[in-house]
């Protein structure tokens, strides 16, 4: 999606699944792409609501959830250290 149809779709406060080959470096940018995008439109729409700024969790807007999968198992300490970090 181009930025403004996403920042539009933003305020459906939907699910957004992308998909992407595993080994392509190029499908991984996108992906981050997307996530920071959307961080972004929540935090200015936060901002538009004059909602209060509760700051970010891990560099993200606190109520942006990612979910993924297939993380390979040496991996799992780092994920597991991100979780029990201090935000």
């Amino acid at each position: 999606l181009p930025n403004n149809d996403l920042n539009k779709s933003i305020k459906t406060r939907g699910v957004l699944c992308i998909g992407e080959r595993h080994d392509c470096f190029e499908h991984h940018k996108v992906e981050l792409r997307t996530i920071m995008t959307m961080a972004k439109a929540l935090k200015n729409q936060q901002n538009e609501e004059n909602a209060p700024n509760t700051g970010l969790v891990g560099g993200f807007a606190p109520d942006l959830a990612i979910g993924m999968e297939c993380f390979h198992r040496q991996h799992q300490v780092f994920l597991d250290q991100f979780i029990m970090s201090d935000p």
